[in-house]
């Protein structure tokens, strides 16, 4: 026996009494009809079981329906591979809004800007996410294409729209969390402040949250590596009660920090507390879980998809900041 027939456009328009252009109106374009109109048509829809197809209706429109979640092609260095954990939280954040919508998401690389031109000639999209893009000519091409645009996970951007984690939030939650904790002597440990803006954003938040610029500041490399040696330089002021807390500026860099302080005999968090940045997933294989303010990738797509809906149905254009949260572990 045959599955019954899928209800169509027309079947909702017999039985609601209007044309078939209207129940189109009705889901495109509601405000141009009349409401008591509208109310009939959802009714007849639901009782029917009618779903309308947005994407042919988009196609008909002169539109794909599709948000583009747009990323550069690049050679990943050790640290973009322990982010990538996190490439799923992007994908949940987005499709936790854009699967309720009436678009649907794609997955776009580009290698150059040509690339990015193509996207439009071929409409390939209707609207495009930025992913963490640091090419300034390549967010200049994505503005020329003239379609909704935003740039999500990146600080100093002034060419898109965009959403950002606020850096100077998470330094003032990693300053309260010790001083709630009766830690007064603090030290950071980070990396490039006067070329990575949201190293120094980190940076200001704890210092200003502490109210003390006297704090002792390790500005030395990122990465495992360079958290070991920058730790070796505290540890004199460590083992004499000088320092009894590190703030450092990420997970990655931490695991350095961390190394160091057990190799040299020094307790996490009985003689020195430490709290870090980014809540990466291989903060669960440390010896020591280590308390960390979140990166928060769920929450900045999320925003970025209800940013961009908005600005394709309202001709909404705007910055949006997202607080981070700390992720308390056994290290404070």
């Amino acid at each position: 026996m045959p599955p019954p027939a899928r209800p169509t456009r027309d079947d909702v328009a017999e039985l609601a009494g209007v044309s078939t252009a209207t129940v189109s109106r009705a889901y495109n374009n509601p405000e141009s009809v009349a409401e008591h109109k509208r109310s009939v048509i959802f009714a007849v829809a639901k009782k029917l079981g009618y779903v309308p197809d947005e994407m042919a209706s988009a196609l008909r429109r002169g539109k794909t329906g599709i948000i583009a979640l747009l990323e550069k092609s690049r050679i990943e260095t050790a640290s973009d591979r322990f982010l990538s954990t996190l490439y799923a939280d992007v994908i949940r954040g987005l499709k936790s809004v854009i699967d309720q919508s009436k678009y649907r998401l794609s997955l776009i690389t580009v290698k150059s800007i040509d690339d990015i031109k193509v996207l439009k000639s071929g409409k390939f999209c209707d609207a495009v996410i930025a992913h963490d893009l640091q090419d300034n000519e390549m967010l200049k091409a994505i503005r020329a294409l003239k379609i909704p645009a935003v740039c999500a996970f990146r600080e100093d951007n002034t060419i898109l729209p965009q959403v950002r984690l606020d850096e100077e939030y998470g330094g003032k939650l990693a300053a309260e969390c010790f001083l709630a904790s009766g830690r007064t002597k603090p030290a950071h440990i980070t990396g490039q402040l006067t070329t990575i803006k949201s190293c120094y954003h980190r940076h200001k938040g704890f210092v200003e949250a502490y109210g003390s610029p006297a704090i002792k500041t390790v500005d030395g490399e990122l990465g495992i590596n360079g958290g070991y040696e920058s730790t070796l330089k505290l540890l004199s002021d460590i083992k004499n009660g000088h320092i009894d807390s590190i703030f450092v500026v990420n997970d990655i860099t931490a695991v350095g920090v961390l190394q160091a302080l057990q190799a040299n005999g020094i307790s996490v968090p009985r003689d020195v507390s430490i709290i870090a940045h980014d809540n990466l997933p291989i903060l669960d294989t440390l010896p020591v879980r280590l308390t960390s303010i979140d990166i928060s990738f769920r929450k900045i797509y999320s925003t970025a998809a209800k940013q961009i809906i908005g600005n394709m149905e309202n001709g909404l254009a705007m910055e949006t900041i997202v607080k981070p949260e700390i992720v308390k572990g056994d290290s404070v």
